[in-house]
């Protein structure tokens, strides 16, 4: 478990227990269970979200045909002609 043995954990244990003393230990062993648990729930829903994401995504896609492509290449060659009109005059000044 990474990397650490029993006696490192031992070790760490101890540490704490000098530090923090036997009164705070379980609190911050449960505060720390607790975080580690809504990590785990967090990256969990993120991953969903994810996926769900990437399927809706999939399905969308699928509907298309080469009918909306041309009209989609189309809206952007006119936007791509607008802005190059519009920059135009700035061109000149230069």
């Amino acid at each position: 478990m990474f990397g650490i043995g029993i006696q490192e954990m031992v070790l760490v244990g101890l540490l704490c227990l000098v530090i923090f003393g036997p009164s705070k230990l379980p609190d911050m062993a449960r505060d720390l269970g607790r975080f580690v648990s809504e990590a785990r729930r967090s990256v969990e829903e993120f991953k969903e979200d994810l996926v769900a994401e990437e399927e809706g995504g999939r399905e969308s896609h699928k509907g298309r045909g080469p009918e909306a492509s041309r009209e989609l290449e189309e809206n952007v060659g006119r936007d791509e002609d607008a802005v190059i009109d519009r920059n135009a005059p700035r061109a000149e000044h230069l």
